[in-house]
């Protein structure tokens, strides 16, 4: 499978054992029930950290909400064995002078043994590149999405960048159709200019598309007919399907990729519009707002799960199986809260399927689907957040076991659930501490830490057979060494990536703070990199921030 690369209040785990409970109750956090039975790292901390601010490069400046760190990927562009990373920062405005507003950007860091190489970024990417088939205009918001995959099959990683505010190339004043630009893999690097560029009206006769559509607001890719190439699914949320009358449900379509690449001659289309797709259009569906490649019945190919998040005011999750011929859209099933934890779980204002990740987490050979629903309330507290993960079988399309995963489950206290926190915003997998098996990843953009918005992520790692997870930790920027200070309304982990970017054989975590202030510069963003190990944690720092514990 192949990953692409998705309120405040302190959440601290077990303290450490040099933590006195005196001090812990001065900190009027409750004593737990008994010491933790045993410890284990979940292999993330703030040793070898480094943090990336959107950068000054001459002629393209920081400015006010660029919102550097919007979105990630990760690949071998330029094939020398290390991950390298792509961070999007789909609201800059391009060259200094121009005149334009949210034409977008990508940056790209090349991975090496020391991990992702500093100073200034190695490669720039935008529409202004020479020979670019799209040239900038306002609102393009180039790099919105971002996914990784070898489209052609030459061993170099390529990668699709997300433009869903591009304009109609048969129709200049219809906007906001989208797009997504295909930058290859070369030798030394990444093509500056995408050699494919790839709009909605692919196929169509006319090929013109009223505005709005947004194609290219979620991208994933994965082998889904299992031809050694790498495929690409692309989100059209706002796509108009047919209907009686015509509604905003939306629509995904999924290119082919063989040996030149992801030329638009090899695709399908899939909505629910569709006589043999489970689900009904209505307008403000979302279906294809996310995205992932999960191999859930673990027959080497990729399956496509879609989230639907706007469906019946609560959202839902569609699974499409892979087969040697694509995708047969029968095969497929819709997932609500309800169905997954029983009934009385939906409601409306939920998201669910709002974010996506996909890894094989109780390390049984089958791939399994996490789902965020940062809307979810808890209690009398709104827009708290849930995150569900739901294991895969022989069954994919039937949920055999599923966990339910609220703040207040990890950390161990009901307080944790608190408002507008959005929980699951952001999920991502990776194999933090080497031990072989996914472990999770979970961003809370809005959390409280220090009594101000700033946001952090909870860890999971170590889990059993069962399913259940063997340690937990809470990552604050600004705390317990972790890069940068602190500053209030960053918003991290609003989008997280992952790579191995030192090439040590431990997946590395990338936490996006889009909204991070630079000197006098307004939500210009930033990107910490967080490098796994097989023990990194620092157990008797004294910090409850290091500490991770054998869950109850």
């Amino acid at each position: 499978m192949e990953t692409t690369w998705l309120n405040r209040r302190t959440s601290w785990s077990f303290a450490p054992r040099s933590t006195s409970a005196a001090v812990l109750l001065a900190l009027g956090l409750a004593l737990p029930a008994a010491p933790p039975v045993s410890a284990a790292s979940v292999g993330l901390s703030s040793v070898r950290a480094q943090s990336f601010e959107n950068e000054d490069l001459l002629f393209f400046v920081p400015e006010t909400a660029d919102r550097f760190g919007w979105s990630f990927a990760s690949g071998d562009f330029n094939d020398d064995g290390y991950a390298d990373l792509a961070t999007g920062m789909p609201y800059d405005n391009g060259l200094a002078g121009s005149g334009l507003d949210d034409t977008g950007a990508v940056v790209v860091r090349w991975g090496g043994p020391g991990g992702l190489t500093p100073g200034l970024a190695d490669t720039f990417l935008s529409q202004y590149a020479s020979g670019s088939q799209s040239p900038p205009e306002s609102g393009d918001e180039y790099g919105f999405a971002l996914a990784s995959g070898d489209f052609n099959g030459d061993g170099y990683a390529d990668l699709a960048v997300g433009t869903p505010g591009d304009e109609d190339p048969c129709s200049p004043n219809v906007n906001r159709t989208g797009s997504v630009s295909i930058h290859y893999g070369v030798p030394g690097g990444i093509q500056l200019a995408a050699e494919h560029l790839v709009h909605e009206s692919l196929g169509d006769a006319g090929g013109c598309y009223v505005s709005g559509h947004r194609f290219g607001a979620a991208l994933a890719a994965g082998d889904f007919n299992l031809d050694g190439w790498s495929d690409l699914a692309v989100g059209v949320p706002q796509a108009i399907v047919p209907a009686s009358p015509p509604v905003n449900a939306g629509r995904v379509i999924v290119l082919y990729g063989h040996f030149g690449g992801l030329v638009p001659i090899d695709f399908q289309k899939v909505d629910q519009s569709l006589p043999d797709v489970i689900g009904v259009p209505h307008d403000g569906n979302e279906f294809g707002a996310a995205l992932t490649a999960v191999d859930l019945n673990h027959d080497f190919r990729d399956d496509l799960a879609v989230g639907v998040p706007g469906l019946l005011g609560s959202g839902a999750v569609q699974v499409f199986v892979g087969s040697s011929s694509g995708f047969d859209w029968t095969q497929s099933a819709l997932w609500t809260e309800d169905l997954l934890i029983g009934g009385g779980a939906s409601e409306f204002g939920d998201r669910f399927g709002q974010a996506l990740a996909a890894g094989d987490f109780d390390y049984d050979g089958y791939d399994d689907l996490a789902m965020g629903d940062p809307s979810e309330d808890i209690g009398a507290s709104a827009n708290t957040g849930m995150v569900l993960l739901s294991f895969g079988s022989a069954s994919a399309l039937t949920p055999t076991r599923v966990k339910q995963y609220l703040q207040s489950s990890i950390f161990g206290l009901p307080s944790y659930d608190g408002p507008n926190e959005n929980f699951g915003h952001a999920l991502a997998a990776g194999d933090w501490n080497g031990d072989g098996a996914a472990d999770l990843a979970m961003g809370i953009p809005l959390e409280d830490v220090g009594g101000a918005d700033r946001g952090g992520v909870a860890v999971l790692t170590s889990f059993n057979v069962a399913g259940d997870y063997g340690a937990y930790r809470f990552l604050a920027i600004g705390n317990a060494g972790i890069p940068p200070s602190v500053q209030n309304s960053s918003d991290a982990g609003r989008a997280l990536g992952v790579g191995d970017f030192d090439g040590d054989g431990y997946d590395d975590l990338v936490i996006g703070m889009p909204y991070w202030d630079s000197l006098d510069v307004v939500d210009s963003g930033r990107e910490t990199v967080l490098y796994g190990s097989f023990f990194s944690d620092g157990f008797e720092g004294g910090s409850t921030f290091e500490w991770s514990a054998t869950s109850p």
